[in-house]
């Protein structure tokens, strides 16, 4: 449910979406490494995609999406009692550095942009 809600075309709902990720890691720690590393290399697949011009407003929502879905979960991550491997928030910075550095041009280039930032303010 919370995976087709992610892809809503609402901001609103997606942004919910990440924060019931978010209470989800909190009431279910065990959970936490698994949702983090799927979200990373969600955005990671994403990052490889080819872009038609006509596709990209939708692309962009939809990488804008994992990036609110990452950095929900990484925001939970000091509450959790045992935290998260170390390698994980190191993989998500060095992703986010490389939506920064690397940003394709035109409308998805400035989400990825927008991806790396909301990644990083989460770290």
């Amino acid at each position: 449910m919370l995976v087709r809600l992610q892809k809503s075309a609402s901001s609103a709902v997606r942004c919910e979406t990440a924060l019931s990720y978010r209470m989800l890691v909190a009431s279910e720690p065990s959970c936490a490494n698994v949702l983090i590393r799927n979200a990373i290399l969600g955005l990671t697949k994403m990052r490889r995609v080819k872009v038609e011009q006509a596709q990209a407003s939708s692309f962009a929502m939809q990488l804008k999406s994992h990036a609110w879905h990452l950095a929900a979960l990484l925001g939970g991550c000091p509450d959790l009692s045992f935290g998260v491997p170390s390698a994980l928030p190191r993989a998500a910075l060095a992703l986010a550095i490389d939506f920064i550095k690397n940003a394709r041009p035109g409308v998805v280039g400035c989400a990825e942009k927008d991806v790396g930032y909301v990644d990083i303010s989460h770290e």
